[in-house]
């Protein structure tokens, strides 16, 4: 296991239980005070964008994010690095939020008798950034297959288009469902922007939206379709113009072939 997905573990099941004996033991308004509602943070609560991915609604709430969590994000994290996985786990968190505000004023704009209700009631959990970790998933491993249900097999680019059109179709008419399905669509719109804008590497370059086909690879996408292949062959092979092919012959001290 990754050691920021381990750290985010941990912090989790400890909220949880500090969670649950604040609540229960000394009526202390957990979810209220450290949840996310827009009302509350315009009004001063600007902790509530950073604390609500910690609590959680109940027991299988917490451990089918924290499954999701450990499945997806020990991958990316090494495949990225600490310090980027936990900036882009905390991009898509805040990302969530961002949304679920965003619609929030604009039901308020137009004058609609559910913008009270969406700026009280706060929302918990850490959807919204696992959500990012799906998008991230199947924009990184599109072709790899995955078990919907864990019985579906299906290819991980078209898990995520499905996932994203049922979020999309539960936001629109499930809103009243308990279940803040806009901090999702923010989590997955907010990690799709961060991947396209700095790269699948997520150091930057990562050529935009407007790149036109055919058009050179950044620097960073070069590398990150780059594979070792071992050639075992120590024949000698000839190749263009009768020249013997030596391109990664395994030799004493190493395989000849280093990635800078």
């Amino acid at each position: 296991m990754s050691p920021v997905v381990r750290a985010l573990l941990m912090l989790c099941a400890v909220v949880f239980v500090l969670q649950l004996t604040l609540s229960r033991v000394w009526s202390f308004p957990v979810e209220n005070v450290f949840g996310f509602s827009p009302l509350a943070f315009f009004s001063g609560s600007i902790w509530q964008i950073v604390t609500y991915p910690f609590l959680h609604g109940g027991l299988t709430h917490l451990l089918f994010n924290l499954l999701i969590l450990y499945m997806l994000g020990t991958e990316l994290e090494w495949r990225w690095g600490h310090r980027k996985f936990l900036r882009y786990y905390a991009v898509c968190a805040v990302g969530g939020a961002v949304l679920h505000t965003l619609i929030w004023l604009a039901l308020l704009a137009f004058g609609s008798s559910s913008a009270e209700t969406a700026g009280l009631i706060p929302i918990i959990g850490a959807s919204g950034a696992l959500y990012g970790l799906f998008v991230a998933f199947g924009m990184l491993n599109g072709e790899a297959q995955v078990l919907v249900f864990f019985v579906v097999p299906m290819k991980a680019r078209q898990f995520v288009i499905l996932l994203t059109a049922i979020e999309i179709v539960s936001a629109v008419f499930y809103s009243d469902s308990g279940v803040a399905h806009l901090v999702h669509l923010g989590g997955m719109l907010a990690g799709y922007l961060m991947i396209k804008i700095q790269g699948p590497n997520l150091s930057g370059g990562g050529g935009g939206f407007f790149r036109r086909r055919g058009a050179p690879m950044s620097r960073d996408e070069i590398r990150s379709r780059l594979r070792v292949i071992s050639n075992q062959d120590t024949s000698p092979r000839k190749g263009d113009k009768g020249i013997p092919i030596t391109w990664n012959r395994r030799r004493s001290g190493g395989s000849g072939l280093k990635l800078v």
